[in-house]
């Protein structure tokens, strides 16, 4: 948190400008150089922090103008069959695309109002007790640790929407555009945490920025960024991270790479380590493994670009924690960094940056983190975790009641 400290009245009595009767008093002196009072500047409007220029009823508009599509993204488990089909449809995304992943405690009032609302009035005693045995579980998951609604979404810029759907579509995918009070739904709740619920648009909201956590209201959140990757990425890589329990927003920003600059650059790499091999063999020396390791991959990418199996694009990984208070936020934030250290991968702290990191999972389409790295088409179709969650974590996801 930023701290302001006010000048010594002594010292400003010192420094009074020459040709100016000195006043008696540090307190005069301060009343004389303040002039007339000012009135207090309001804070800006949380839109403003949150870089959002307006909301349309087909779509956000950012502060720079660029209107957006969000849309929600729905699928299967995943196998090598319909990971194949993804692998292929990102492999024709040629524009930027934020991937993002919402766990939060379910809504479930609406669930309970139709379940309500379908009773008839003659319902048997028996089937009575059952209805309202099970309007009393639904209460009961919303306030139960650990159980989760998990989302997913697509975002892109709204002229290339129809675009994205149909690769996604043809991977297997569902894909439901968001509109209206589904989508400032979607915005309030991404940005002062929770899920998508009605808000009173009229309560004040008190935002404070510290060095490693924003306080939005009562409640915490802190941003991380993944700076070191794994060296590979395994199906559902993310899989285990969702199955912590822990609320949270994950966006995967990806940019595509032309065909030809990634060849160029793979060749030039290539022929780098091809050189330190000769030179390292001319002196007697055989190369580090590392460097081995290196020739191969680069070798084998360089391949697969050529003949259009893979494409290289620019990748950045940012996840939002949410929690009530400093130790639970510190817990969940323990378990994201233990997640990725099992694998070698890091996870910054974004000291000082917290609102960059927090504008990179909002659903904008925007990295204000501005760190990428790059990765071919396979590693980022086992990134997303398009699959349900496995036995050990409960999580109530792409639940649609129908009566």
């Amino acid at each position: 948190m930023v701290k302001l400290t006010l000048p010594n009245p002594k010292d400003l009595a010192r420094r009074w400008p020459p040709g100016r009767s000195q006043p008696e008093s540090a307190e005069d002196a301060l009343d004389e150089m303040a002039g007339p009072a000012a009135e207090p500047k309001p804070p800006p409007p949380l839109s403003l922090f949150f870089m959002l220029s307006h909301l349309e009823d087909d779509g956000p508009v950012r502060l720079d103008g660029v209107k957006l599509a969000v849309m929600e993204v729905m699928g299967l488990e995943l196998d090598e069959p319909k990971l194949g089909a993804f692998a292929g449809s990102l492999n024709a995304v040629d524009f930027p695309v934020q991937l993002l992943v919402r766990q939060h405690p379910p809504v479930l009032q609406g669930l309970r109002d139709k379940l309500t609302e379908a009773q008839p009035e003659d319902l048997p005693r028996q089937t009575k007790d059952a209805a309202d045995s099970l309007g009393r579980l639904l209460t009961t998951l919303e306030s139960r640790e650990g159980i989760l609604d998990r989302r997913f979404y697509a975002v892109c810029e709204h002229a290339r929407a129809d675009e994205l759907r149909a690769l996604l579509v043809r991977a297997g995918l569902g894909v439901f555009p968001l509109n209206g009070d589904t989508l400032k739904s979607l915005l309030l709740a991404c940005a002062l945490g929770g899920s998508p619920q009605e808000r009173d648009e009229d309560a004040e909201m008190e935002v404070e920025v510290n060095r490693r956590d924003i306080r939005i209201g009562d409640r915490l959140v802190r941003s991380l960024h993944l700076g070191n990757w794994p060296r590979s990425l395994a199906p559902g890589f993310l899989q285990g991270l969702m199955a912590a329990g822990a609320p949270m927003d994950l966006s995967v920003h990806l940019g595509a790479i032309p065909t030809e600059q990634a060849a160029r650059t793979l060749e030039w790499q290539k022929v780098r380590f091809e050189s330190a091999q000769s030179l390292s063999f001319k002196r007697g020396r055989s190369m580090s493994p590392e460097a081995e390791i290196a020739l191969e991959d680069v070798s084998r990418l360089r391949d697969e670009v050529q003949r259009g199996r893979e494409r290289l694009f620019h990748a950045s990984l940012s996840v939002t924690l949410h929690a009530d208070n400093a130790d639970t936020l510190k817990d969940l934030t323990q378990k994201a960094r233990a997640h990725f250290a099992a694998t070698l991968g890091k996870l910054d702290n974004l000291a000082f940056r917290q609102r960059e990191g927090l504008l990179s999972t909002l659903p904008l389409g925007l990295n204000a983190v501005a760190v990428w790295r790059t990765l071919d088409t396979s590693s980022l179709a086992r990134l997303f975790p398009f699959s349900p969650p496995d036995c050990g974590c409960v999580v109530v996801q792409r639940f649609r009641p129908h009566f």
